[in-house]
């Protein structure tokens, strides 16, 4: 089972509010995860259904969070902007 280690101040500044243990627990128990352990600021989240990859972060956490507390409904808007970046390819490796 996959596990990830994160601050739970960042968890609460990326859903806009401040969870209790209580909150949070509830919260994971619909991500199908469970607290695994709580280390000082750090906590560490177990999932039980590993089929759902895009919770293994805070981020996606914090966005499952935000649509079950209604904070934010349907799919969220990803600005993507153009990069500088280029990619060259030599003419003789081109096919």
């Amino acid at each position: 089972m996959p596990s990830i280690t994160f601050a739970f101040d960042d968890l609460c500044s990326l859903v806009g509010q401040k969870l209790s243990e209580a909150q949070l627990v509830k919260l994971l128990d619909m991500a199908k995860a469970e607290l695994d352990s709580k280390f000082g600021p750090e906590i560490t989240v177990k999932f039980n259904d590993t089929n759902q990859p895009y919770l293994w972060c805070v981020e996606g956490i914090a966005r499952l969070f935000k649509g079950l507390l209604g904070k934010q409904k349907g799919i969220p808007k990803i600005n993507v902007k153009k990069g500088k970046e280029r990619i060259i390819v030599d003419k003789r490796v081109r096919k």
